[in-house]
């Protein structure tokens, strides 16, 4: 899924983050959180697909902006492809669905 270190995602890597936590062990807490994802009914295909999401709200935190045309553009092109790509979407798709302000209407 192309994670890497958590340090990597400004949502996890903010000010005030403590950078080690000793009395926890990731890769145990993770393989316990992912039996019990199968426990409590997941499929294989939906954890992947749950996985697929935490990682698509990692990278899409990590998109900067600058003001465009109509909108906002997004700074690097490649993490809009990365982001897209977990969606399965264009990455015109994205940047349409999230840099462009719409108007809805109430009753």
């Amino acid at each position: 899924l192309g994670l890497t270190k958590w340090q990597d995602y400004k949502i996890c890597n903010q000010k005030g983050t403590v950078a080690e936590v000793t009395t926890w062990n990731d890769a145990a807490e993770f393989e316990d959180m992912h039996e019990a994802l199968l426990k409590v009914g997941f499929t294989e295909e939906a954890r992947l697909e749950l996985y697929k999401m935490l990682v698509f709200v990692l990278q899409l935190g990590n998109l900067d902006f600058k003001p465009g045309k109509e909108g906002s553009e997004a700074k690097d092109p490649k993490q809009v492809e990365a982001c897209a790509a977990l969606l399965q979407v264009t990455p015109q798709q994205l940047m349409d669905a999230i840099s462009y302000r719409t108007m809805g209407g109430g009753k």
